[in-house]
């Protein structure tokens, strides 16, 4: 009698018992069987004959759903159950099994309780062979793919009836029907053609292949017989539909400048200076290009590459870029290279190869940084003199109204900060410098100089002001009389009729600036206002003075108490510069401040005007960001992605008062009547705020559902909504809403929120659930600090947007953090920092060595053979290419381990034994993968090994990993030991078991539960990465898989979640 052991009960018995039938082993098949049947029933014991097992379980009342569908399977190969001596046995207890554990199976077939009990064994009997029928949908023959997907639902039927699932149960149906289903949707997706098709078929592609991967591993009837053949059509059907299709997928991988100088240019004057040289491309598609590698040689030795080939992985149509670390070792105006990127293509036979020439410029080298230090370029403050730069159109209008006889009264309105006043002053400047009969002279009143808590006094104010400038005008020896300003301006005509009759030929102008914010009772109804308003209309109409009224939005509800006695005004209005007429005026604004010492590019300029939309306020904001951005990194090139960098960096640090306008202005009533509508505005944003964060659009409805604020109607967001369009805040399109102004927008989402709280809702909401979100919301400046602290990975920066778009596959503002300060945890090895380490650990060889002795200056070390094992085109090679690299050891001494028993025999005959061999890996996690390598390689190659030392070497190892190997290397029967470059300690595990690292111990505990459940779409199996380790190392060109998972690895296919990795993992 047989005994089961522990381990016996993981293994799949059915599995077994499977391929014992298709073998023609009935034995071993009842064999597996009997062992599967014990298991069931919990019994670890002896194990009896089949019938007695049987019977066992008839006399138990079974309620296993999953013994009956098993016991029918084999039952329906002859020899297996049935055998002579114990039919009768066997007969009845199958009976009473399936009576007791299948009865919706027994009412399927039409057993009848009241049958004979022959009657219903053979109906149990026939069971098999009805299933099967019913599986035969899959093996049905199409012509074409699409014939496949019309076929869907007489396709899947089966899968879906009742008992077919209960009954195929036990063989792996309900595992394969996702990947099923998954496969009918993307092939779905893929027959569409839409613009994605590339990503389609990718998807496609990778569904198919975790299917048949789950179907293989499964290994029943189901998958064998049905399942299997039926993927195997889809892809030979999916093949010949995309070879009929190959336009789709063509590629085209082209230079993205104008050759033969690459556009941005570099410091290439200062000697060790490192940078990043970006070499710009473009995917003419529409296909992907797959696996593109990049090779750059350079044809000076002036400056050097970190690595010279570089694989970017797959890449989508549209630009990308190819970034490598760059050093000079010698002062140069510039240096030539060349690019070669080869490239494969869907459905493609061959490879694809282009090369591409190019030139890299030198910025300008005598620029003196440390006095720029503090050197502010672009000033937010009203602009004087030659600061005022560009709308040359604007300046001319308005002069002409002050160069006419009589001069022509204006008032200019606009939103704030669009340079009303700047272009007032530069107006009068412009008519001052251009007068020709006469002498233009202009007083300047800030409406905040003459502002008093009694309106009475600031309009004396206001006429003392005016006085004083006409009475120190007049020449010398006039003598003054001061006049009294107690409820009137009229004294004023007076002053200026004494004005005239000394200086006929003087012209005044008159500017009172924020003259939207007097208080009501000087322009509203009432003796002050109608008082005020009459004495500027008199004023206005004297030959000598021109009064120009500055205001902002509120400007409107002023002149509509009191403006018919200002008739003779024209009104002028500013708004943002147009692309259209004004692109030559902007461009101006951007560059001229900073002439002579930084360079921009059109690109760059271009960027400025996006972020801005022409908003000259903004616009500076901007480019003073990057000029000390650009100041501090000594770099005087100015391209698109600075102006990028520099805006990310300056959101967060922008309070409410750079915007407050937006939602303060432009309210139609007196001032304490606008707080209802500010605070509604401010709700209203507050909610958009929430919508952009959550990357939905702006429409009433989204809106309604962000609000944080009950009493906040959706009546009241239509109307905050119309008067925002109505202002120009914001556009609209098929009812759904953008700002007009895109930097608000991005600080609206970013700290706005948490902004307007604290300035118009603290008491309403600051213990509301947004007050959550603001505190764990990441901010622009994090996300910039970090994607500037990382190295490149596969030749391609890791950006701002890549970053935000992978922590917002997540939903929620809370889990987005978590998610982010796992990236912070992230060890991003650059391959700088691993060739520095390469180069440190060979000390560890050199000393079990005999000493080299050099006879050449470029002598490449022989002595030394370096391998890698973990097969060809992953990490291991490149990293032994680059251990032999750095110390100075001949290329050709580098081997693989399938080419070593080869290679090495060439090798000694031509330079003798080695005297170590080398074996380079990237990790140790588990130690599990390198020692059965090491093992192995000793093993298969110890005639060599014998007469060398042994040293395994990898870029990091766990401890753990680091005393296996030590103490395993110990015990081989060579001269053999490990070392790691750099031992990973705690935190560079996501999850340590003493839960550091993280603000408590619930935060680490929600982390891990996150981490595990988006794992889980991954590898089911391992939702922590290989081992269950969960560790954040990234290499420069591959992450481990003992990584956690969502940093590197898409969902599979079947998975009811999609997720895309920040850094996507090559799989071999």
């Amino acid at each position: 009698m047989l005994s089961m052991s522990e381990t016996e009960i993981h293994i799949d018995y059915l599995a077994v018992a499977e391929k014992a039938v298709r073998d023609g082993n009935t034995e071993d098949a009842r064999l597996a069987l009997r062992k599967w049947l014990c298991i069931g029933i919990d019994e670890l014991g002896p194990i009896g004959s089949l019938s007695s097992i049987l019977n066992s379980i008839s006399a138990s009342s079974p309620n296993n759903r999953k013994i009956p569908p098993v016991i029918l399977r084999f039952l329906a190969t002859e020899g297996v159950i049935l055998a002579d001596g114990w039919k009768g046995e066997v007969q009845r207890s199958i009976v009473s099994i399936c009576e007791t554990a299948a009865p919706d199976l027994c009412k399927f077939l039409k057993i009848d309780p009241r049958m004979q009990n022959f009657k219903k064994f053979e109906a149990l009997q026939g069971a098999h062979s009805i299933m099967c029928g019913n599986l035969d949908a899959l093996t049905t023959r199409y012509g074409d793919i699409e014939s496949v997907v019309a076929a869907q639902k007489s396709i899947t039927a089966p899968l879906n009836h009742g008992q077919v699932r209960a009954y195929c149960s036990p063989f792996g149906l309900n595992e394969i029907r996702a990947g099923i289903d998954a496969t009918f949707s993307k092939l779905k997706a893929v027959t569409q053609s839409s613009a994605s098709f590339v990503e389609d078929y990718a998807d496609c592609r990778r569904a198919l292949d975790q299917c048949n991967e789950v179907a293989q591993e499964i290994s029943s009837f189901v998958t064998i017989d049905y399942v299997i053949p039926f993927l195997e059509m889809v892809d030979r059907l999916l093949n010949e539909y995309v070879a009929s299709t190959k336009a789709r997928f063509y590629s085209d991988l082209n230079s993205e400048w104008i050759q033969p100088s690459i556009a941005k240019k570099h410091p290439l004057h200062e000697v060790g200076r490192e940078f990043s040289l970006s070499v710009p491309f473009r995917n003419d598609g529409p296909g992907m290009a797959i696996d593109v590698r990049a090779t750059m040689v350079l044809s000076s030795d002036d400056v050097v590459l970190q690595s010279q080939v570089v694989p970017l992985g797959n890449v989508m149509p549209g630009e990308f870029s190819l970034v490598l670390p760059v050093m000079v070792l010698a002062p140069c105006k510039s240096f030539s290279g060349m690019v070669e990127l080869d490239w494969a293509e869907v459905g493609a036979g061959s490879r694809k190869r282009k090369s591409f020439d190019f030139d890299v410029i030198a910025q300008a080298h005598d620029i003196d940084w440390s006095r720029l230090t503090y050197w502010t370029p672009y000033s937010t403050d009203v602009a004087k003199g030659s600061e005022f730069i560009g709308r040359l159109d604007k300046v001319e209008h308005l002069a002409s109204k002050l160069l006419r006889t009589p001069m022509e009264p204006f008032y200019i309105t606009g939103q704030k900060r669009v340079g009303k006043t700047s272009l007032v002053r530069a107006a009068t400047e412009f008519a001052e410098a251009n007068t020709v009969d006469s002498d233009i002279r202009q007083h300047f009143i800030l409406w905040g100089d003459v502002a008093h808590a009694d309106p009475a006094m600031a309009l004396r104010q206001i006429g003392e002001s005016i006085e004083e400038f006409i009475t120190n005008s007049l020449p010398d020896g006039v003598s003054n009389v001061r006049h009294d300003y107690a409820g009137s301006l009229s004294p004023l005509l007076k002053v200026f009729d004494r004005a005239q009759s000394f200086l006929p030929n003087t012209k005044f102008v008159v500017t009172i600036d924020e003259f939207d914010e007097i208080p009501q009772e000087l322009y509203l109804h009432g003796n002050l206002a109608e008082t005020f308003f009459a004495n500027l209309r008199s004023i206005s109409r004297r030959d000598n003075v021109c009064l120009v009224l500055v205001g902002g939005e509120n400007m409107a509800y002023v002149m509509s108490r009191q403006g018919q006695k200002l008739n003779n005004f024209v009104e002028v209005s500013l708004s943002y510069f147009s692309r259209e007429t004004e692109w030559s005026d902007f461009q101006q604004m951007v560059r001229i401040p900073t002439s002579g010492k930084l360079s921009w590019h059109d690109d760059a300029v271009a960027e400025v005007f996006n972020i801005s939309n022409g908003n000259p306020y903004y616009a500076k904001l901007v480019c003073a960001g990057v000029a000390k951005r650009s100041i501090a990194a000594r770099d005087a090139d100015i391209t698109r992605l600075e102006v990028r960098q520099a805006a990310d960096e300056q959101i967060s640090s922008l309070g409410s008062n750079s915007f407050a306008h937006l939602w303060q202005d432009g309210i139609p009533k007196s001032p304490e009547e606008r707080e209802p509508d500010v605070l509604r505005r401010s709700r209203v944003l507050v909610a958009a705020a929430r919508c952009l964060r959550d990357r939905l659009s702006l429409t009433l409805s989204n809106l309604a559902d962000k609000k944080v604020s009950g009493s906040l109607s959706a009546a009241e967001i239509q109307h905050v909504l119309n008067d925002l369009h109505m202002r120009q805040i914001l556009e609209e399109e098929v009812h759904e809403y953008r700002f007009v102004l895109p930097i608000f927008g991005s600080w609206l989402a970013d700290v706005g929120a948490s902004k307007l709280v604290a300035d118009a809702l603290s008491e309403e909401l600051a213990q509301s659930i947004l007050a959550e979100e603001n505190a764990a919301l990441v901010r622009s400046e994090e996300i910039v600090s970090l994607s500037r602290s990382w190295p490149v990975y596969r030749g391609k920066s890791v950006t701002t947007d890549e970053i935000r778009a992978w922590y917002q596959q997540v939903e929620s503002i809370k889990e987005q953090r978590l998610l982010f300060e796992l990236l912070k945890k992230v060890k991003f090895f650059s391959e700088a920092h691993i060739r520095e380490r390469l180069e440190t650990v060979h000390s560890f060889v050199r000393s079990a060595i005999p000493p080299e002795v050099q006879t050449k200056r470029k002598q490449r070390r022989n002595d030394i053979a370096v391998v890698y094992v973990d097969g060809e085109g992953k990490s291991g090679s490149a990293y032994a290419t680059m251990y032999a690299e750095q110390n100075r050891i001949s290329a050709r001494a580098v081997f693989s381990a399938s080419s070593f028993a080869r290679q090495i025999k060439l090798h000694i005959e031509n330079h003798g034994v080695p005297a170590a061999v080398v074996v380079v890996d990237d990790i140790a996690a588990t130690g599990n993968s390198l020692e059965g390598n090491l093992r192995s390689f000793a093993s298969e190659h110890s005639e060599v090994i014998g007469h060398a030392k042994l040293r395994a070497i990898s870029i990091v190892a766990t401890q753990s990993a680091y005393d296996r190997l030590t103490r395993s290397l110990s015990d081989f029967e060579v001269d053999a030991d490990f070392r790691a470059c750099e031992i990973l300690n705690e935190q560079h595990h996501a999850f340590p078991n003493d839960k550091s690292g993280w603000q408590s111990e619930d935060t680490w505990d929600r982390a891990k539960a996150l981490c595990e459940q988006l794992g889980t779409y991954i590898y089911p199996k391992n939702p922590l990465g290989f081992g269950g380790m969960g560790l954040l190392v990234v290499f420069p060109t591959t992450v481990p898989n003992n990584t956690l998972p969502i940093l590197h690895s898409r969902a599979k296919a079947s998975s009811v979640v999609e997720w895309s990795p920040l850094f996507e993992r090559v799989t071999h």
